[in-house]
């Protein structure tokens, strides 16, 4: 639950998908990228948002333990690009 202070995410519009955080980890990694290169986390946020199914040259994928996520108890894995596994 937001509280006083917490920064204000943006409403989707049209077609955009929401992001969520998976898990506590997820949040702290958020936080430490946004103190690195926020405009770069801008760019991939509002990627994940329109295009999350695209990835410029500068992404690269998940691997390992990242690659995949269970949500309400289905398997996500990682998707397809240009026909192949990424």
């Amino acid at each position: 639950m937001p509280k006083r202070d917490d920064p204000v995410a943006p409403p989707t519009r049209g077609q955009e998908w929401e992001i969520r955080y998976a898990d506590s980890d997820a949040v702290t990694g958020w936080q430490n990228l946004l103190t690195q290169v926020p405009g770069t986390l801008r760019e991939a946020w509002d990627r994940m948002r329109t295009a999350p199914d695209t990835r410029t040259t500068n992404q690269k994928p998940l691997a390992g333990p990242l690659a995949t996520r269970t949500h309400k108890g289905r398997d996500l894995g990682c998707p397809t690009f240009l026909g192949q596994w990424i």
